[in-house]
């Protein structure tokens, strides 16, 4: 059994407060969905149609005025990121990663992000694609914002976690 679908039993009876819907995104505006925000979660992003030309989102993490950790998806460049300069502490780590993927043929494109506290493990296309990181914010940033660089719409399922 692949990891992805271990980890996702196990987290299951750990869910609370569900939070379901559709998030339309407009170009450059960012956007914060209501119950959705905390530092113990797992959220799920579907998309349909997703191709080179849909641009990217942006998820601020753990995020307030001053603090927030990005993970980007850019689906022009092929491209997912994690940048936690940001973040808080920042002493001797590196500050931004990222990996290439590929964008399924048939546009289906999911990502999965849990959180506990200070890391953050993320899955796409199933589980085909995963990394893990740490950020440093202060517990008070608990804030989860989107942005799209272009307009775009996916299925949300927020959980937190107890």
């Amino acid at each position: 059994m692949p990891l992805f679908k271990i980890k996702k039993l196990e987290i299951e009876p750990k869910r609370i407060n569900p939070v379901s819907g559709k998030i339309n995104l407009f170009v450059g505006k960012t956007t914060k969905a209501d119950g959705v925000r905390g530092r113990h979660f797992d959220l799920l992003i579907s998309f349909e149609g997703i191709s080179s030309d849909s641009g990217s989102l942006e998820i601020q993490i753990a995020s307030d005025e001053k603090y927030s950790t990005k993970i980007n998806l850019d689906f022009g460049k092929y491209e997912m990121s994690f940048d936690r300069s940001r973040s808080g502490t920042r002493t001797d780590c590196e500050t931004f990663r990222k990996f290439k993927f590929e964008i399924p043929s048939d546009g289906k494109f999911d990502v999965r992000l849990v959180c506990d506290t200070c890391s953050a493990e993320l899955f796409a296309c199933g589980g085909r694609y995963a990394f893990t990181n740490v950020f440093y914010s202060p517990l008070e940033a608990e804030e989860i914002k989107f942005t799209s660089s272009k307009a775009l719409s996916f299925d949300c399922n927020f959980y937190t976690l107890v």
